[in-house]
């Protein structure tokens, strides 16, 4: 028996050094696909993306923050000085290596006591974490339109040096050399988050706010912990397939080789291409039901490229 892949495909261009999405129309599309490719359905268009239909396939805003943090092991660190010759240029960033110890949701950090960000938070403890989806090593995330999130608040001493330096070095292999190599003191920092922000750049959704509590209660998705593996497997073996999926179910022509899925959780994944007038194009793939692993991700995905190719012939 053939397994069907239900899509909802909700495309919108969005201008990629803009932080705000293109005002024209978007189209939302309902219909189904078999592994060998065959359609039914049909499409409406609509002049907003928020339907109810969407929302429905999507997982939960404080899902999807917290599946980004979970899924990445480094963000952008941002720190500020009271330093008064640093009046007009106060605030360093910096791309800083991360684990999360437990459920709490709260990143540990580690930092040098010469560095500048040590520096600045002993004058003021108020730092940002930003924190984007994964993406091709050619690609900068802050230059294409993807959704990101912004941790804000405090960095806190973490109490067990032991458990954190561990798990540091299991996740970063690199970093014990390296950090025992320096020779300087260093000490681990959790960061305690007072704020969580959604920036996501699409018509009309920009910037919204996620709950603390919210935020650390929610699920963690089941294929988090293989994304690091699963989207560049992905994008390495089928990225001559993406501007068939954005073509034949999105129904826009897209540039060849530009597309990258930047998001695969439970209920579908999303890719992103760009248009031949340099916008971009997101698009949403719902799933039929849940997936459960990636085992299941990379059958679906694969059978479906290989129907696309077949197609295209």
């Amino acid at each position: 028996q053939k397994r069907k892949i239900s899509l909802m495909f909700a495309p919108q261009r969005i201008h990629s050094l803009k932080s705000h999405a293109s005002q024209s129309q978007s189209s939302h599309y309902r219909s189904s696909i078999t592994v060998d490719g065959r359609i039914n359905g049909r499409s409406s268009h609509h002049r907003s993306m928020a339907t109810q239909e969407q929302t429905l396939e999507e997982l939960p805003l404080d899902e999807r923050a917290k599946n980004i943090l979970f899924s990445r092991k480094s963000g952008i660190l941002t720190t500020a000085s009271m330093d008064p010759r640093r009046a007009d240029n106060p605030l360093f960033g910096s791309v800083m290596p991360y684990i999360v110890m437990d459920d709490s949701s709260l990143p540990v950090i580690a930092l040098f006591k010469e560095e500048i960000h040590y520096k600045h938070i002993e004058q003021l403890n108020r730092v940002s974490l930003v924190v984007y989806p994964l993406t091709p090593v050619e690609v900068v995330p802050a230059r294409v339109p993807i959704p990101r999130i912004n941790l804000t608040g405090r960095l806190v001493p973490v109490s067990n040096l032991v458990d954190a330096e561990e798990m540091y070095y299991n996740a970063h292999p690199n970093a014990q050399e390296t950090m025992a190599n320096t020779g300087e003191e260093y000490n681990f920092y959790r960061l305690e988050t007072n704020a969580v922000s959604f920036v996501e750049r699409r018509e009309g959704k920009q910037t919204q706010t996620i709950d603390i509590q919210d935020f650390e209660a929610a699920t963690v998705d089941p294929l988090v912990s293989s994304l690091q593996r699963l989207i560049p497997k992905l994008t390495s073996e089928h990225r001559d397939t993406f501007h068939l999926f954005c073509e034949r179910y999105g129904e826009v022509k897209v540039e060849e080789q530009t597309g990258f899925i930047f998001n695969i959780d439970r209920n579908g994944f999303d890719i992103l291409a760009r248009v031949p007038d340099a916008d971009w194009l997101s698009l949403r793939i719902p799933f039929e039901r849940p997936v459960e692993d990636e085992t299941e991700v990379l059958k679906i995905l694969e059978s479906s490229a290989k129907s696309l190719l077949a197609h295209s012939l």
